[in-house]
């Protein structure tokens, strides 16, 4: 999907706004996304040694969450984080 520079009005810096942040991150993306592409997940995951990431194949930008693993996945993450101390605990 091509957007005009105009439309695009904010630029996030996710890398940036994560800089400081030390504690779990998990990230799920959907690999059909055709308005954020996977790879900018790729990237965030990849300048925090502690994010975990998953890609949804089939799920887009809109129906990640409506995609039937996506719940399981993150209910899953969930229930993970609370059976397993945090290291800064």
């Amino acid at each position: 999907v091509f957007l005009p520079p105009f439309l695009m009005r904010n630029r996030f810096d996710n890398v940036a706004a994560l800089e400081s942040y030390n504690g779990d991150l998990f990230i799920v993306h959907g690999g059909s996304d055709n308005l954020i592409s996977p790879k900018y997940s790729e990237l965030l995951a990849a300048s925090k040694p502690q994010a975990e990431r998953v890609v949804i194949d089939g799920a887009g930008h809109n129906t990640l969450f409506i995609t039937p693993p996506t719940q399981d996945i993150v209910n899953e993450w969930l229930a993970d984080q609370l059976r397993t101390p945090s290291a800064r605990d």
